[in-house]
């Protein structure tokens, strides 16, 4: 009986210990450039020259995290949450009367399929999936026409943004409980808001604020005033990241 109990402990601390290893979660940091960029504007000149204004909505610091299930040695389900920090009043035109820049961020979900192979301590890997995105994206505009100064901005909600992603990385096994890597990652992603808030602000600080539905197709009449032409931001961007995973 006693040798009976003993095997039954022995065969649970091998399941628990089978299982542990079939769960990591991580936590890594990184930085995005962009692959695509956006015409902003256009500016023309008395001599009829003219000047494209572009820019990006994909440049920055990011932070992850998240959870992998390891279904086998070699195939891996991932699920990641990832934070981009995108800019701050990123300037993008500016002139002796006027200003314009743009802020933006995104908070996405991001799950993969991920296929290793195990060289000594290294374990090479490729993923793929997609993304799941909530971009906050805001503009401000402001110019002086005589002694009079206009201020405007305009934030765009609604919708959320589905990308593509694919990768690859390099695993290091520190140890059975540590692992670190790295990764290049690709973003595919384009941000088609619903709804745009546009707001002037007056002089004496008094704000007054319109809603516009962004759509692709409409006919103007006295029921859609309030109904613009649908706009999109490019968000993709390449990443390169750093991180460690931790075996539970």
């Amino acid at each position: 009986m006693k040798l009976f109990s003993q095997i039954l402990l022995i065969l649970f601390l091998l399941t628990i210990s089978t299982f542990s290893q079939n769960h990591q979660t991580y936590f890594s940091a990184g930085y995005s450039i962009p692959t695509t960029t956006s015409v902003l504007s256009t500016s023309q000149y008395d001599d009829q020259s003219f000047d494209q204004l572009v820019s990006t909505y994909s440049k920055g610091f990011i932070l992850n995290g998240g959870y992998q299930f390891l279904v086998n040695n070699n195939f891996i389900l991932d699920l990641g949450i990832n934070y981009f920090f995108g800019n701050k009043n990123e300037e993008y035109f500016s002139t002796e009367i006027s200003n314009s820049n743009y802020t933006n961020s995104n908070f996405s979900i991001v799950p993969t399929v991920n296929i290793k192979f195990d060289i000594g301590n290294f374990s090479p890997y490729t993923k793929f999936g997609c993304s799941f995105n909530l971009i906050k994206l805001q503009m401000d505009l402001d110019y002086i026409i005589g002694s009079t100064r206009f201020e405007y901005e305009y934030v765009y909600k609604g919708n959320v943004a589905i990308g593509f992603v694919g990768g690859i990385g390099v695993n290091y096994l520190f140890n059975q409980s540590l692992v670190g890597f790295i990764e290049a990652q690709l973003n595919s992603l384009t941000y088609y808001p619903s709804e745009l808030h546009l707001t002037q602000i007056l002089s004496n600080g008094e704000k007054n604020t319109t809603i516009f539905n962004l759509k692709e197709n409409f006919k103007y009449n006295n029921t859609n005033e309030h109904v613009i032409p649908s706009e999109d931001f490019p968000f993709s961007s390449l990443s390169f990241i750093l991180g460690l995973r931790i075996v539970l």
